[in-house]
């Protein structure tokens, strides 16, 4: 029960807590006063009587009581007093949502962030802040949680501010989705949406970014996740391919119009509609499945090989042209004049079909895969791999195509052609050495010395020592080979004695050597590419080969020793000495021959004529290696003298020595042989015409090595190969 409260009205009372008639004469209008008090102040003055509730308060919120909202309170004096009417619940802070809860009794006081200026948040008490102060473990950064999709607030532990954290990501890396982030209470759910129709849109037909491909002349469309087209009006499938897997080869509706003449193209459109790409009246059909030769060569009876099928096609009245199923034909090729060739068809299906992934292959099974010679009128070759294998006997050569003096132009479209690796080139052998001459002949008594033989120049004989006052005769010049060295001189024979008893003989002179032979010379550097005959065959860039030594000339004989006599029983003969044989001389050496340049490899050869290469693929194999250059022989040794005989007695004259014979000349050494080139396309005459065609090569080959010997050294080595994309020849 509430207890009336008699207040004094000293100075500095409350007015609210006044007594009066019920009428408040100061300013405040937010108390309304109690009844009239009958009651007398304790001082004996007047004093208002208010009623109060007994409850302990500091602000008007702590004044809760069921009737608030009717009922009004005001903490006044640390006490609800009960003012009655309406509960003004205003707390001055603009921010908030200020009201009177009747089911709760009390004021409340809701944070209206929308009240506040961007970024800041209302804080009860405080009004409008950019940075919400708070304690670790508290739940004010909680209440600011109200889209977990812009990130999540907690409490700084270091500034004591709330803060909040990055946002949460939804990308889920998938470019054809779209990525949203919902917020779910106090967390988030992300949600991620296909951006297209994956069963119904031609460019994402049963993906993203799946698009149906392109086909010609046809509309593509997608049905339930699968690709499906049809023709434009006034084209045809002829085929049947046009509605093929997405990753399948079509050529689409390839026909249009129809009729007149349709030439194979690279497309495989069926321009005149009968059902492939090219004209079955103007063709021959081969097929290395099924055919045979003795067929008419027909779609539905091909003929078995391409070269039968030329044969057939060039005989036909007008010229046909070959379509080539898939499949290997071994064999080489000859062109024959008009008649064009057509790979790539499928002969599994009636009508043939057409596409990149039938492959025809000409395996010649010999150094030259196509041969075209004296062409008059154009052909083409399409859609075929030629394949040449590697030259085998020393310096041969690998050719791809092969042509050859054609005044009617060679397309070769859409092909890839191969050449295999050009053969090595052979050793040159080495030369003999010279022949050794012999020793001269020693004189004997008062006869001569023979030469020295030799095969080259023999020495010359020696002089002869005479029986009797006589002069010794001279020494014979040693020989001389034909273009070979001077050969010695013989010596003089000696002069006679004054005989019996009187001066005494005189001895023969020593014969010459005969001179040195001359050094051969080592051969010379190979060409660094070899030439091109009219027939576009390869001859290699072969090595040369050293010269011969020369042969030394023969030494001359000595001269004989003079006679003369002495006394005895009347008037005796002294024997001058023979001179000593001349030593022979030594031959040249023989020249090490050359080595042999190597093969090449080439994808095209084409010799005054006509070509174009459109969309093809040229592969050169490597060039071989050149063969290593013969060593020249080293000249041989010249022979000694031979020696002069004594006179029979001190006063007769002694026989002289002989001359040495001269040593042969070292021969030069064979160079060394070209390494072969690796090219794809070699032309003499007119240029080739080249468009979006691409040339691999396996590279030059390595040049031989040049022979050797101590005299001359080593000859020039071979050089390698050139390896180039398109080179004019020689």
């Amino acid at each position: 029960m509430l207890a009336p409260v008699a207040l004094s009205c000293a100075q500095g009372e409350d007015p609210t807590m006044r007594r009066d008639s019920g009428v408040r004469t100061d300013a405040r209008t937010d108390v309304t006063d109690a009844a009239p008090d009958t009651g007398v102040a304790p001082d004996g003055g007047t004093a208002d009587v208010v009623e109060t509730d007994a409850t302990a308060c500091r602000t008007n919120d702590d004044c809760v009581a069921a009737d608030l909202c009717t009922n009004a309170r005001r903490c006044t004096g640390g006490r609800c007093v009960i003012v009655g009417g309406a509960m003004d619940c205003d707390d001055s802070v603009a921010c908030t949502d200020d009201r009177c809860d009747a089911m709760a009794g009390r004021c409340t006081h809701v944070p209206n962030d929308m009240r506040c200026p961007g970024g800041q948040f209302c804080i009860e008490g405080s009004g409008c802040l950019a940075e919400v102060p708070c304690e670790v473990g508290d739940s004010t950064c909680q209440r600011l949680n109200s889209n977990a999709c812009m990130g999540t607030w907690s409490c700084e532990a270091a500034r004591r501010r709330c803060i909040r954290s990055a946002p949460p990501s939804c990308d889920d890396m998938n470019a054809c989705t779209t990525d949203t982030c919902t917020p779910t209470g106090s967390s988030y759910a992300c949600n991620s949406a296909p951006m297209f129709d994956l069963m119904t849109n031609p460019m994402h037909c049963g993906g993203c970014n799946m698009a149906c491909p392109t086909r010609a002349n046809a509309d593509a469309a997608c049905a339930m996740g699968a690709c499906a087209w049809t023709c434009q009006m006034g084209a045809v499938d002829s085929n049947g391919d046009l509605n093929a897997a997405r990753d399948a080869m079509s050529n689409g509706c390839e026909c249009r119009g129809g009729g007149g003449t349709d030439v194979p193209d690279l497309m495989f459109v069926d321009s005149n509609c009968d059902g492939i790409d090219g004209d079955i009246n103007r063709a021959i059909f081969v097929s290395a499945t099924g055919g045979a030769d003795g067929n008419p060569g027909t779609m539905t009876q091909p003929m078995a090989t391409v070269q039968a099928a030329i044969a057939r096609a060039a005989m036909s009245m007008p010229v046909k042209d070959v379509y080539i199923a898939s499949g290997t034909y071994t064999g080489a090729v000859v062109l024959a004049n008009g008649v064009s060739l057509y790979g790539g068809y499928d002969s599994t299906r009636m009508p043939w079909g057409r596409g990149m992934m039938f492959t025809t292959t000409l395996n010649s099974g010999s150094n030259t895969a196509v041969v075209g010679q004296g062409l008059t009128m154009p052909l083409t070759m399409q859609r075929l791999t030629v394949q040449a294998s590697a030259g085998s006997a020393a310096g041969e050569s690998s050719y791809g195509v092969r042509l050859a003096n054609n005044a009617g132009t060679v397309t070769i479209e859409g092909c890839t052609v191969i050449a295999g690796n050009g053969a090595n080139g052979s050793n040159g052998s080495s030369g003999s050495m010279g022949a050794t001459g012999s020793l001269g002949i020693s004189a004997s008594g008062g006869s001569s010395g023979s030469g020295g033989p030799s095969a080259c120049a023999p020495g010359g004989t020696g002089g002869v020592g005479p029986d009797g006052t006589s002069n010794g005769t001279n020494g014979a010049n040693g020989t001389r080979a034909a273009g070979g060295a001077s050969p010695g001189t013989g010596g003089s024979g000696g002069s006679r004695g004054g005989g019996c008893g009187s001066s005494n003989a005189g001895s023969g002179t020593p014969g010459s050597a005969g001179l040195a032979g001359i050094n051969g010379i080592n051969g010379t550097s190979a060409a660094l590419l070899g030439s091109f005959s009219t027939a576009a065959q390869y001859s290699p860039n072969n090595g040369s080969s050293g010269t011969s030594g020369t042969a030394g000339g023969g030494g001359g004989g000595g001269g004989g020793g003079g006679g003369d006599s002495h006394i005895c029983f009347g008037c005796c003969n002294d024997r001058g000495g023979g001179g000593g044989g001349g030593g022979g001389a030594g031959c040249g050496g023989t020249a090490g021959t050359p080595a042999t340049g190597a093969g090449g490899s080439f994808a095209i050869v084409a010799t005054n004529s006509a070509i174009v290469v459109d969309r093809s693929e040229l592969r050169a194999g490597r060039g071989g290696n050149g063969g290593n250059g013969g060593n020249g022989g080293l000249g041989g040794a010249g022979g000694s003298a031979g020696n002069g005989a004594s006179g029979s007695r001190s006063n007769a004259g002694n026989g002289a020595v002989g001359g040495a014979g001269g040593a042969g000349g070292s021969a030069g050494s064979g160079s060394g042989g070209g390494g072969g080139p690796s090219i794809c396309i070699v032309y003499l005459g007119p240029a080739p015409s080249q468009s979006m065609t691409s040339c691999t090569r396996g590279g030059g080959g390595m040049g031989g090595s040049g022979g050797t010997n101590a005299a001359l050294g080593t000859a020039p080595v071979g050089p390698m190969g050139l390896s180039e994309d398109t080179r004019a020849g020689s």
